[in-house]
């Protein structure tokens, strides 16, 4: 039995575990992959759920579980994921809280786009390097922008599924960073940005594309 259900697997959802940990709540902190269980806190009140759920299956582990309350910390685009756990709540009848990101500006010279469809659109009319950091499963829709094997760098996690699923895409092994986060823009690793780098000469980047900024 736990006191709270945690969708999570962000920065959010890994402060509220860390909360409960520490003060004694039986959470469960369900998450999409083993890398998002790696980040959370190792703790008598911390229960770890690994693997995607439907409506249906989110259902099921309220039931289960005994939760009186609901958390969304699911990522902004994660938008299917925020449907099923809607729809189970009003189902079970359980409250349920959604954690939003605060809408702070990254800097003056920012562009904000609503999906990342929006943005390749947008980079298909432009020239220049881009980093993309929105991870491996949006990769695809900046496949349909001119030259983009030539053009991106993506960053993503250090899997080998994922990178080959980047492969697939036909970006080619120089493009692409397979590195652990988080970190913040000035701890991305240093060879991004470096001339003299052999591997990844993203110097000469104009763009970089990432997801809103997390806030609690």
């Amino acid at each position: 039995m736990c006191d709270i259900l945690i969708f999570g697997g962000t920065t959010e959802g890994r402060q509220l575990a860390e909360f409960c940990a520490g003060h004694g709540i039986n959470a469960c902190i369900s998450v999409a992959t083993e890398y998002g269980a790696e980040l959370l806190p190792q703790s008598e009140y911390v229960h770890i759920n690994i693997g995607r759920e439907d409506a249906s299956g989110i259902a099921g582990m309220i039931e289960k579980l005994g939760v009186s309350a609901v958390i969304d910390a699911t990522h902004p685009y994660a938008k299917e994921v925020t449907k099923n756990i809607t729809a189970a709540c009003t189902e079970k009848n359980v409250t349920l809280y959604r954690i939003k990101r605060a809408d702070d500006a990254i800097c003056e010279s920012a562009i904000y786009f609503d999906d990342v469809t929006a943005a390749a659109e947008y980079l298909d009319t432009v020239n220049g390097n881009a980093l993309i950091t929105t991870g491996s499963k949006e990769l695809a829709a900046f496949t349909a922008v001119h030259d983009y094997a030539k053009r991106f760098t993506a960053r993503v996690l250090d899997l080998p599924k994922v990178i080959a699923e980047c492969r697939a895409l036909g970006f080619p092994n120089e493009k692409i960073i397979a590195e652990k986060g988080p970190y913040s823009l000035l701890h991305l690793p240093s060879r991004i940005f470096s001339a003299s780098s052999n591997e990844i000469p993203f110097s000469s980047g104009r763009f970089i594309i990432i997801s809103p900024a997390p806030h609690t």
